[in-house]
């Protein structure tokens, strides 16, 4: 009797149509694969905030800076992934000229390959050296960029209850990058 349950079970599968590979994915599979993206970007940028705690990051502006434009970057790196980006309307250069007026330091020329370029900080550096409110207005400018594209990220998700679940997870996130950075704008003699 098992023989032929076993063989009934092998003939459905050999008679089963196989996934078209041009079937689009539901929502719930979109979502699943950005939930895990997301994890996996989470964890990346929980470790840059690990970093900016560091001691010896909350004494070196030029580090924090280095180190929040390495995590910059990586959230644009993702942001490029989502469909929503392939529309050209979700770019760090649009974004920074869409948005001139809100910036400080921050400035598209800063921008190559739609990435933050640590090369251009360089003259900053002597700047930021100098100048203690260089370091703050910059670290609030990609501070302001971060949480930008996090909730842009928040609306990728086509389930709402997902994408609240996000929302609080970023809101975390920003709340603890928000503090590290104000802690080094802080340490720093003034």
């Amino acid at each position: 009797m098992q023989h032929v349950v076993k063989e009934d079970q092998h003939a459905q599968l050999r008679t089963a149509a196989p996934p078209s590979p041009t079937a689009l994915p539901t929502a719930t599979q979109q979502d699943e694969t950005l939930e895990y993206d997301s994890m996996v970007l989470l964890s990346e940028l929980e470790q840059f905030g690990t970093r900016l705690s560091d001691k010896m990051v909350r004494t070196s502006k030029v580090l924090a800076l280095e180190y929040l434009t390495d995590l910059t970057n990586r959230i644009v790196e993702f942001a490029e992934q989502l469909p929503m980006a392939k529309t050209g309307k979700l770019s760090l250069d649009t974004l920074l000229q869409r948005d001139a007026g809100n910036y400080t330091q921050l400035r598209p020329q800063h921008v190559h390959n739609n990435r933050l370029a640590l090369a251009d900080f360089a003259d900053l550096h002597q700047g930021i050296l100098r100048h203690p409110h260089t370091f703050e207005g910059l670290s609030d400018d990609i501070l302001r960029v971060v949480t930008i594209y996090l909730s842009v990220f928040v609306k990728a998700y086509r389930t709402p209850r997902i994408g609240e679940q996000w929302r609080t997870l970023y809101k975390g996130f920003i709340a603890n990058l928000s503090k590290a950075i104000r802690d080094i704008q802080g340490t720093q003699p003034r």
